[in-house]
């Protein structure tokens, strides 16, 4: 398995490399509790962290501008 991950005001986005797939799931690291651990798959890497990114806008109300993968 591969995982990326970025971090944005205090919730960090991961995406999961698995054989079915890439995966998401987002992290609250204030409250240290998992917000959207629904694992939404996506058939590539780049459709995968795109809707990390627009879930965590979603969270946080504003759109992302610079996201820093690591």
């Amino acid at each position: 398995m591969k995982a990326i991950y970025s971090t944005h005001n205090g919730i960090r986005l991961f995406v999961f490399g698995v054989p079915e797939g890439w995966n998401v799931a987002l992290y609250d690291l204030h409250k240290r509790e998992w917000i959207d651990r629904g694992c939404s798959s996506h058939d590539t890497l780049k459709e995968a962290r795109a809707n990390a990114v627009e879930s965590a806008a979603a969270i946080l109300g504003h759109r992302l501008v610079k996201v820093e993968w690591h």
